[in-house]
């Protein structure tokens, strides 16, 4: 990207290895250049091999630990909803770490289809909106 030419978004397939330019994004910013750096400084020290795709799950997944850690350490309540379908279902280890982050096993769901999705989102809205501020 130059200061000539705007900056394009390229969503990357589900596997990083079939992405021809070498980029992945995600919510906390490239995790590959296209040039093949690493911008990985976000990343813990043990998650800075980012050249398979399991090892950008496993600092992924580490991140998310971290950011749970921190949000459940400031008294934030957490809550989860991992969509899984069947041709894009959520493996072992993602329903751990959805799990995990959540604040209790009641704050964790698990969405099969729109009717599930929507369900879990009523549930959080209930629980949400039964909470008051107070000094």
């Amino acid at each position: 990207m130059t200061a000539d030419s705007p900056a394009r978004i390229q969503h990357a397939p589900p596997i990083p290895d079939k992405n021809y330019n070498k980029s992945v994004y995600t919510s906390i910013g490239y995790i590959v250049n296209t040039d093949g750096s690493n911008p990985s400084s976000r990343f813990p020290p043990t998650n800075q091999d980012l050249t398979t795709p399991i090892n950008i799950r496993n600092a992924l997944d580490a991140l998310t630990t971290q950011a749970y850690t921190n949000a459940k350490a400031a008294g934030i309540s957490v809550y989860t909803i991992g969509f899984s379908t069947p041709s894009d279902s959520i493996d072992d280890k993602g329903l751990s770490l959805l799990s995990n982050c959540a604040s209790s096993s009641s704050q964790a769901f698990v969405a099969n289809d729109a009717n599930t999705l929507i369900s879990a989102f009523n549930q959080i809205a209930k629980s949400v909106g039964s909470l008051r501020l107070t000094r």
